[in-house]
């Protein structure tokens, strides 16, 4: 709302309803002296500008359905306002100050929280109309019975117990609406109400006291006549509903299981036919899972790789650098016939010196690019071959270092020399792989530093590796469901498939088994058994 509307000095009706995006009222709306109308409703303006307190001609103020937890103070300056609609706010009281609205005829607090109303209520000397629907309202304070002018009062749907006897001094009510309280009774003095037309009292408690036979019957409400019959038809109604909805639920149960009896031979048949293609789909998925998993692990091993080799390659490639400046220099010396023994002998010093760590680096990234090789070729692979055992987890090992040095983990591997197998090396790559990193993400994860021990044990029907680290555990609430697809206990550190896959493979590819239990001494072990008749030692 641009602040140049100060300029609009004739301005009398300024209508801002249903601008949510208006939060906040310029200051300068306060000199619009003519104003006589403003609609502030359907805004998300949560307080008045202290400036509204000059607009004196104001007579009507619209701030129905916005976010007001109160009738704003400001408002007691508006000495010629009339017409005041605060519903469907979050008002929770009627303040004492409201008794400085002297000229207010109509106020509507409808569908608010009000519980409590100030006795100063009763100085809105002109007040006509007052609607206070769907509130929280128990007790109407006494003072209510000095509203001489009103004609017209709403207080349905609230938690009324009581009226005070006060109710029977508003002698010109004509219209009063006490529907849907918990009225049990009614003061005698509502027989003074001599003007009232309109009297609303069901869905109530009350039993008519003969006072209200005073009252115009035939200009009164006709629930209000008969409310005891009322009563007595709202029971028997509900005990019709309640039988006839217990004749439907009766009728539906018998209608489905006759249904389900019929049916029944069909729909298992039926059901057996998706469960068996369930089970294929299942079956496939489960299949591109583990491949989709073997590529990511390649995918992973191949950036880290290629970020360690990075190393000594840069290093070489800058000690190569200085090697060449440092020819050119002695060439350009040795041309103009300026070289020096001294600085013959520092060339040749310097030349060995960058020599050996050019090849000290190619060396390292040599070892890293074998290493890679070997475990790149076994992940998308599943052939059968023999290799020897306690080599190949030391080469896995050495593939995923980069990443286990950035926690500073440490891996000791113990394994029967010269241990010669004939299995699925891809397998056993991403068994081993699979859970240093569960290590490292999970147990590790509060930790700077740690150790993973990674042992083999032969007897004469297995083999048995045995993985174990001294990192946080697993709670025991949850230990059993590690194996469960899609379980982590962290979504952004992992999909929660890698102990699935590794458990599939395990138990289908190499036809063994996998446990996983706490330490004592803290930390998490994991056993894995494969029978020897698909090994060979």
């Amino acid at each position: 709302m641009p602040k140049e509307i100060r300029h609009l000095k004739n301005l009398e009706l300024l209508n801002l309803s249903y601008n949510l995006d208006l939060i906040e009222i310029p200051y300068e709306i306060g000199e619009l002296y003519n104003l006589r109308s403003l609609n502030l409703s359907v805004t998300t303006v949560k307080y008045l500008p202290v400036s509204i307190k000059n607009l004196n001609a104001l007579l009507e103020l619209i701030l129905s359905r916005n976010s007001l937890t109160k009738i704003p103070e400001e408002l007691i300056y508006l000495q010629e306002l009339k017409y005041l609609d605060l519903s469907d706010n979050r008002v929770t009281d009627i303040p004492a100050y409201i008794k400085e609205l002297k000229s207010l005829e109509k106020l509507n607090l409808a569908n608010n929280k009000i519980e409590t109303i100030s006795p100063e209520i009763g100085e809105l000397s002109n007040l006509r109309e007052l609607n206070l629907n769907n509130n929280k309202i128990q007790i109407l304070p006494p003072e209510i019975g000095h509203l001489a002018k009103l004609n017209r009062l709403d207080i349905s749907q609230n938690y009324l117990i009581q009226l005070p006897v006060e109710i029977g001094n508003l002698s010109s009510l004509t219209y009063l609406n006490l529907k849907r309280n918990k009225l049990k009774s009614l003061p005698r003095e509502i027989g003074n109400l001599t003007s009232l037309k309109e009297l609303y009292l069901y869905m109530n408690e009350i039993k008519l006291p003969d006072e209200i036979l005073q009252l115009k019957l035939d200009e009164i409400d006709f629930m209000a006549k008969f409310q005891q019959k009322l009563n007595e038809v709202y029971i028997k109604e509900a005990e019709t509903r309640q039988w006839r909805n217990t004749f439907i639920v009766g009728f539906i149960l018998l209608l489905l299981l006759v249904l389900i009896f019929i049916r029944s031979n069909f729909i298992i048949r039926k059901s057996r036919k998706k469960l068996e293609r369930t089970l294929a789909e299942l079956q496939e998925t489960q299949h591109k899972l583990i491949e989709a998993e073997k590529m990511a692990s390649l995918g992973t091993l191949v950036s880290r790789v290629a970020h360690e080799v990075n190393t000594p390659v840069g290093v070489g490639v800058t000690t190569s650098s200085t090697f060449l400046n440092l020819s050119k220099d002695l060439k350009k010396s040795y041309e103009y016939k300026q070289m020096t023994r001294q600085q013959l002998e520092e060339f040749i010093n310097d030349s060995i010196e960058a020599n050996k760590l050019i090849l000290s680096n190619l060396r390292n990234a040599h070892t890293l690019i074998q290493s890679f090789k070997q475990i790149s070729v076994d992940q998308v692979t599943d052939e059968l071959r023999e290799f020897n055992f306690g080599a190949y987890l030391y080469d896995i090992i050495n593939s995923i270092q980069p990443k286990l040095n950035t926690k500073k983990i440490k891996v000791s591997i113990v394994c029967q020399e010269n241990l010669i197998v004939k299995s699925y090396q891809g397998i056993w790559s991403q068994i081993v792989i699979n859970l240093a990193l569960n290590s490292l993400y999970h147990g590790f994860k509060n930790s700077s530093d740690g150790l993973i021990e990674i042992k083999t044990v032969v007897s004469e029907d297995n083999l048995q590796l045995i993985v174990n680290d001294n990192g946080s555990g697993i709670p025991d609430d949850i230990i059993s469901k590690i194996f469960d697809p899609f379980f982590t206990t962290d979504r952004k550190s992992g999909t929660g498939l890698g102990l699935n896959i590794l458990y599939n493979l395990v138990t289908q590819k190499l036809k063994g088994s996998v446990e996983c239990k706490n330490k004592q001494d803290g930390g998490i072990e994991f056993r894995i058994k494969a029978p020897l008749k698909t090994l060979r030692s």
